[in-house]
């Protein structure tokens, strides 16, 4: 996981930059007259996400897992997330250290003790083959394309 600081208590820049990130794009400064137009676009179509950014805004790479329960503990947090649509970039896969047995009781949350060194090779095999075969497949050509 890595979090990097960008700004705090931002400007009018902030705000149009939190609004081109599906579009992973970022400018250094504020220019009058298309960010002007950018801030009356957001404002007119309900786009209220990015004024929400001018408080403390952090680029956050995590696995999903993690960003889920962000989402899920949310009170007053506000992201956006560069987009695949728009964007091509190398995945990234989150891999364990060490692999864990559920919690011996089954009812409550945690997890048990550290799988066998045998288990984990094999956890560890079968997790990257999916993990291979998941990229392979979100890559290769639609057969409608």
């Amino acid at each position: 996981m890595r979090v990097e600081y960008l700004d705090h208590l931002g400007s009018d820049l902030s705000i149009c930059n939190a609004a081109r990130v599906s579009f992973d794009k970022h400018h250094a400064a504020f220019d009058s007259k298309s960010d002007t137009r950018l801030i009356a676009y957001l404002a007119r179509e309900g786009h209220w996400t990015p004024f929400a950014h001018p408080q403390i805004t952090l680029r956050m790479t995590t696995p999903i897992f993690v960003a889920r329960q962000l989402a899920k503990h949310q009170i007053g947090l506000v992201w956006s997330e560069t987009s695949r649509r728009y964007v091509d970039s190398e995945p990234e896969f989150y891999t364990p250290d060490e692999w864990r047995a559920r919690p011996e009781n089954g009812i409550k949350q945690g997890s048990g003790d550290a799988v066998s060194a045998d288990l984990a090779w094999r956890a560890d095999a079968m997790y990257q083959s999916a993990m291979t075969t998941a990229c392979l497949l979100y890559t290769s050509p639609s057969p409608r394309d």
